[in-house]
């Protein structure tokens, strides 16, 4: 019997996604694609995928990034956190 691998922490899956590069703006490893008017980091779907591909998240964290998208594709942006308006 194989054991369920619980998601971690929003926070915790974007820093891992940010070790790898962004496949959609190739913004390079340790660098957010986005960057809100107040800090706020953002990464794009295609940067989650890849992280899964090379093993740095799990299929439990991707997931629980995906179930919370309205509008899914690659240039999608995840915040690591509530998206600041700008102002």
């Amino acid at each position: 019997m194989t054991g369920l691998t619980a998601a971690r922490s929003l926070h915790s899956i974007c820093d891992l996604a940010c070790l790898a590069n962004c496949g959609e703006c190739w913004a390079p490893p340790h660098v957010p694609c986005l960057r809100g008017s107040r800090g706020t980091k953002g990464y794009h779907i295609a940067r989650f995928a890849r992280a899964r591909r090379r093993g740095l998240i799990s299929a439990a964290d991707l997931t629980a990034v995906l179930d919370d998208v309205e509008v899914l594709g690659n240039s999608t942006v995840v915040y690591d956190g509530k998206p600041e308006v700008p102002a």
